[in-house]
């Protein structure tokens, strides 16, 4: 990851949120990622790394990846429908970035009418948008990324005593910052991302 000039962490700049400090290995990771106004905090300078994420806020770090320009129109070519979500009205925070991730298909909505945008993600469920995310990639560039739903699975299970069950775990914030500098640098440099993610983590 270092040895790419646009994820130099020693070259990052820290991660500049109160709460995660440039002696933590892995606030540089955040820093480069929040310069390019992908990672959001939590608020008050912080970035709460050990809170869990909720499904807008997942969406409000996907979208800048997925579409970096807002007036990018979806593939079907319809024009974004703002506020279509019961629970996600047009005037709300997060809707644009919301209707952006599940027009493109890496989101989707909890049910029917609703987003669930206050919902926790799992790690399952942020498996498998990762891996909606990079299908266009994978198409586009011919690289594999099938892996990210096992890699990401195998990645959280190492980090909490070999859960038998990760996929209904609460990740935090912090390892899904880790997994989206990956997967991120992963889908600009055009690499594999099978039996990748595991080693770089």
């Amino acid at each position: 990851l270092g040895r790419d000039s646009r994820y130099n962490h020693q070259a990052a700049p820290a991660s500049g949120f109160a709460d995660l400090p440039a002696s933590n290995p892995i606030a540089r990771y955040v820093g480069a990622l929040a310069s390019r106004n992908i990672l959001v905090g939590c608020g008050a300078n912080n970035f709460c790394p050990n809170a869990p994420l909720t499904r807008s806020e997942l969406a409000e770090w996907l979208a800048p990846i997925r579409v970096p320009s807002n007036n990018v129109l979806p593939p079907h070519g319809i024009p974004l429908n703002i506020g279509r979500f019961l629970d996600a009205p047009a005037n709300a925070l997060r809707t644009r970035q919301i209707e952006i991730v599940s027009a493109w298909g890496v989101m989707r909505s909890c049910d029917q009418l609703n987003f669930c945008p206050n919902q926790a993600v799992t790690r399952g469920e942020f498996a498998v948008s990762m891996e909606r995310m990079l299908l266009p990639y994978s198409l586009a560039r011919g690289f594999d990324a099938s892996g990210v739903n096992s890699c990401a699975c195998a990645t959280f299970k190492k980090t909490q005593h070999r859960s038998a069950n990760c996929s209904k775990r609460i990740p935090t914030r912090l390892q899904l910052a880790v997994v989206i500098s990956v997967v991120d640098w992963m889908a600009l440099a055009g690499t594999s991302v099978s039996g990748r993610t595991r080693t770089v983590l």
